[in-house]
This record gives C-alpha cells, sequence and structure tokens, in this order.
C-alpha cells in the first residue's frame, strides 16, 4: 500500500491525511505509523471521506491507548456505547433539542479554550471527532498551537512560569457558562487536578502550555494574580497566527493532541441547524495531584 498524501493546513501544526479508508480496510501497521509520526510532528490530524460506525470509532482510539470512558455530559441520556461521547444537539429520537435543554446548557463549556480532560489525573493524550451531520453554516472547531505559543512568549514570561502548576476542575470552565454545578445531587464534588504550566513531551522533546478553561487557579498565587497569568497565557496562546478553524464536512475525523493543542466551538453556530458528532478520547501521561481543598472551588 502506497504511503498516505500529506496536505499541511497549516504549517506545522495542522495536516490533511488522504488515501485511507478506515470502515471498509484495516489500517495495516506502516499506514498506522504514518499518523502516529504526523502526530508526534503535528497538533492536529485530518482524515477526509471516513464514514465510521461508533465500534469502528472506538476500536480506531483504542490502537492509541486506553480510552475514557466516564459519563460526559450528565444531563444526556447516553445512545452511543462506553468511550464514544456524543457531541450533538439532538436527542435520542434524532429530533433537535431546544437550546435551553439541560444537555445544550452543560455544552455551552465547549464554547471556551480547552484541552480535554484536564479536570482528571492524567488528562487526555488524543482526542478524536467525526461527523455524522453537520450544519450548513457554522460548527467549525477552532484550534490553537500552544507549543508554538510557548515557543514565542517572551524569555521574561517562560522564566516566570517555569515551575508553576494550576489546578483544573471542570467547575471552573462550566461555571463561566452559569452553569455552577453540573455535579449536584449527582455524585460527590470532584477534586481539583494540579498540573505544571508547561507540559514535555517524552517522545519528542517539545514543550507546550497546558492551560485552557478549566485552568482555575495557580498554586501559589494569589487570585488576582493567578487570573491575570491565565488570561494572559490564554491571549498569547490564542493569537490568529497560532490558530487553524476546521469547517467541517460529513465523514472527516480530526485527531488532536491535547497536550500542545486547545480546542473550542466556534461561535457561528445556528441552534436550528442539525450537527451530529462522536468523539473517542484517548487518555494521557499526566501525573495530577489532587487537591480536596480548595476555596476557589
Amino acid at each position: 500500500m502506497q504511503k498516505l498524501t500529506h496536505n499541511v493546513l497549516h504549517p506545522g501544526f495542522v495536516v490533511e491525511l488522504r488515501g485511507v479508508d478506515l470502515a471498509r480496510h484495516t489500517l495495516d501497521p506502516d499506514r498506522f505509523a504514518e499518523i502516529v509520526t504526523a502526530m508526534d510532528e503535528f497538533g492536529v490530524v485530518v482524515l477526509p471521506g471516513q464514514n465510521l460506525t461508533d465500534q469502528q470509532l472506538l476500536a480506531f482510539g483504542e490502537r492509541f491507548g486506553p480510552v475514557y470512558k466516564g459519563p460526559g455530559n450528565p444531563a444526556r441520556k447516553k445512545t452511543a456505547p462506553p468511550g464514544v461521547a456524543e457531541i450533538s444537539n439532538l436527542g435520542p429520537d434524532g429530533e433537535l433539542v431546544p437550546p435551553a435543554h439541560e444537555t445544550q446548557k452543560f455544552s455551552d463549556g465547549n464554547r471556551f479554550w480547552h484541552s480535554d480532560l484536564s479536570f482528571t489525573a492524567g488528562g487526555a493524550a488524543h482526542s478524536m471527532l467525526c461527523a455524522l451531520e453537520v450544519p450548513a453554516y457554522g460548527g467549525e472547531t477552532e484550534f490553537a498551537d500552544t507549543a508554538r505559543a510557548l515557543e514565542t512568549l517572551p524569555a521574561a514570561i517562560r522564566d516566570k512560569i517555569a515551575g508553576l502548576k494550576a489546578l483544573h476542575s471542570l467547575r471552573f470552565s462550566r461555571a463561566k457558562t452559569g452553569y455552577v454545578d453540573p455535579f449536584q445531587d449527582k455524585r460527590q464534588k470532584p477534586a481539583a487536578f494540579s498540573h505544571p504550566l508547561v507540559y514535555t513531551n517524552a517522545k519528542t522533546g517539545r514543550r507546550s502550555l497546558y492551560i485552557g478553561s478549566h485552568a482555575g487557579q495557580i498554586e501559589g498565587l494569589d487570585e488576582e494574580s493567578s487570573t491575570v497569568l491565565l488570561d494572559e497565557l490564554l491571549s498569547e496562546a490564542t493569537q490568529v497566527e497560532n490558530q487553524y478553524s476546521h469547517r467541517w464536512a460529513v465523514g472527516d475525523l480530526v485527531i488532536w493532541d491535547n497536550r500542545r493543542v486547545l480546542h473550542r466551538r466556534g461561535d457561528r453556530v445556528d441552534p436550528m441547524e442539525r450537527r451530529s458528532m462522536r468523539r473517542v478520547t484517548v487518555l494521557g501521561d499526566l501525573t495530577g495531584v489532587a487537591v480536596d481543598e480548595n476555596p476557589a472551588l
């Protein structure tokens, strides 16, 4: 089998790969290695034309490592198998869910820049999102390259954040939407997890900022100083030159590395346009420390 065709969409950050049909053919080790190599070099890999079932998507994700099988959106009645998250404005009956519905209120947190599962001990390595239905207008997913952002930060700021850690919690991000307690009366209050502000990829040695909306407090700083620094880092990371916006087509499969890429749902969203996607998230390699008592939570 020939090598995959590479089309760079954003230098050093986003690449499109063509020449594989994951639904019809088992991916041989050499082709899979090509995808892994592309993930090491780029933060985002796009595989068009992948019309996958939930089970096929899950099987592909499991080739990268153990996948997250947590509860996901606590307000959604789950129909996909464990390990496959439904990113959709459709109900189990296939009809549009009103924007004021609990599932959509919880999902509003996705409009903020974030790294999947940073509110857990290990975070997420790779996420992969496959488009089943896409709107005629809007619905883009935006990505920001935090490796390039770190490399272009002034040396004084890089020195300032060296060794600092931030607390990550789902409560921080969901509180920004006004959906303060998504876990009330559902399960025990989750702990925040402490992660370094700078992540180093053990395989490539490349460093990146590890921030986003789930990060709400820097250890050792007061609340005001922490907020200012986190906002400054996020602003630097999401400069236009660090961004890529993906316009979805049915069958697109997009994979990204959560440890060097932030992502969010774009602002151009029409709640009356159908949107249905499936996501598999591969568990990460962070070693976050739980912080049970935190007055900011």
